[in-house]
């Protein structure tokens, strides 16, 4: 079933659209947009002023701000799929609230305002969410869209009430929409989690909570991307996907392939109930600092516990993980190589 869907997904791809892509010029769009040209689409993408535009050739770019409706309507003109990339990202133990509500919440939602009242032409707009609108929590079986989410950070949060946005305009003005959730994304470019976790083993800083055979989940740039035009083009209206590798990986694998590749020895372990009473006396310290701790709970947590993804349900629309983790972290430590980043 899943080739035969593929087969026909292929042929629809071809089939020229006019495409706006939001966040083009991060780490994902920079990525996506390409291959979207590559594909034959018309890409409009939304920059900033300022914004460096080197990997955007071929596309229009439109000057604009998600959160200013009146700078969208050149954008959103006769847009047919918009893939809604832009976002603030802040994952550390300190998160603005404020600022992150200001453009993942409300930026959405001007965003999906700006489509419906420009525009008629609108037949998907694909919003990418993160696993952290689902929350923290152990869990013994791969979690899937229907999970209850109860998301522990502010970043989480601004990213589940956008979900819950599109969910509420979808049943008022039947705008169509798609929503994917991926884990960590990495690859070339990749300039952030990867990479800091990587210079923490290389320099012997890093260290693996608990025995490390708990699973997690990470997802390629390349695979992501795929998906995003699977959900884009083809697949149901309406939906949540959730995206990542073809396979969870152990925390134990997944730095033993970071070791390998950064030429670095194999991070020790340490007991979770120190890291936990190290996690709150750091904590504490940093409050009275205001500087960011190198350890919390909420990251003892993801790190001792179970939490990886379920993918059966794209898949079953025909995703196949091309980039396996084992060559997709090979792939991008080379590139960190290559920048000098290590």
């Amino acid at each position: 079933m899943a080739q035969n869907l593929l087969g026909t997904s292929l042929l629809y791809i071809r089939r020229e659209m006019k495409v706006l892509v939001t966040g083009a010029t991060g780490f994902i769009g920079s990525h996506l947009v390409p291959s979207l040209l590559k594909d034959g689409h018309e890409v409009r993408c939304l920059v900033h002023e300022s914004a460096h535009t080197e990997n955007l050739r071929g596309a229009s770019l439109i000057c604009g701000d998600i959160t200013n409706i009146k700078s969208l309507v050149d954008a959103v003109k006769d847009v047919e799929v918009v893939f809604h990339l832009a976002a603030k990202v802040q994952t550390g133990f300190y998160q603005d609230a404020d600022a992150l509500m200001k453009v993942n919440f409300q930026g959405t939602s001007t965003l999906i305002d700006a489509v419906h009242s420009y525009d008629r032409h609108l037949q998907n707009f694909v919003y990418l969410s993160s696993a952290g609108a689902i929350g923290m929590f152990n869990s013994k079986e791969l979690v899937k869209e229907d999970v209850k989410c109860s998301p522990v950070t502010c970043y989480g949060v601004s990213k589940l009430q956008a979900e819950n946005h599109l969910h509420h305009y979808s049943s008022l003005l039947n705008v169509p929409y798609t929503i994917v959730r991926p884990p960590t994304v990495y690859g070339p470019y990749e300039r952030y989690n990867l990479l800091l976790m990587t210079l923490a083993i290389k320099n012997r800083r890093f260290a693996l909570i608990g025995s490390g055979s708990n699973l997690t989940s990470v997802c390629h740039v390349s695979n992501l991307v795929d998906a995003l035009k699977l959900v884009g083009f083809i697949a149901d209206k309406n939906q949540t996907y959730h995206v990542a590798d073809s396979q969870p990986i152990s925390w134990n694998h997944l730095t033993e392939l970071i070791s390998f590749q950064a030429s670095a020895p194999k991070p020790p372990h340490l007991p979770v109930w120190l890291c936990n009473c190290a996690a709150v006396v750091l904590e504490s310290v940093c409050h009275a600092t205001n500087k960011e701790p190198v350890l919390h709970q909420g990251r003892v947590h993801t790190m001792s516990n179970n939490f990886a993804l379920d993918i059966a349900k794209i898949k079953s629309k025909g995703y196949n993980p091309k980039v396996s983790t084992e060559l997709g972290i090979c792939q991008t430590i080379q590139w960190y190589k290559e920048q000098n980043l290590l």
